[in-house]
């Protein structure tokens, strides 16, 4: 984490993690040139953001109103020359100890309506017996 975050000092903006903190874990590694944003939740986050603290036009707002699944981030972004893109920051999975549950997709995104301006990225958990 700490060589990602190192790495993308002046040249990233936005970082977005699924299942940020191994070894159970639940405290974000703290860098100075960026800020951590989890998402508010009662459990452990399995999505998060870093944002630039290095570039002054840069305006991130979480979004937990639009949504308080912890497997689904929501941040507006900004700058004076770009317009607000959503940004929706997906770990696609059940609840945690409960499999009957539907994945973060079904629980969330369907009944979420899309700004024309948005970008979904995320872990999809994608399984498939052709890879394991």
């Amino acid at each position: 984490m700490q060589s990602i975050l190192d790495s993308a000092v002046g040249r990233v903006d936005l970082i977005l993690l699924q299942e940020p903190f191994p070894l159970k874990s639940s405290t974000p590694i703290l860098h100075p040139s960026f800020q951590p944003i989890l998402p508010p939740s009662n459990r452990r986050q399995r999505t998060m953001a870093y944002i630039s603290t290095t570039n002054p036009f840069l305006k991130v707002t979480p979004r937990p109103d639009i949504s308080n699944d912890s497997d689904l981030q929501v941040l507006d972004v900004s700058t004076p020359s770009i317009p607000t893109t959503r940004v929706l920051n997906i770990y696609n999975e059940e609840l945690p100890g409960n499999i009957s549950t539907p994945r973060t997709i079904e629980r969330t995104l369907t009944t979420l309506t899309l700004p024309t301006r948005c970008i979904l990225a995320g872990d999809m958990n994608a399984h498939h017996p052709w890879w394991n």
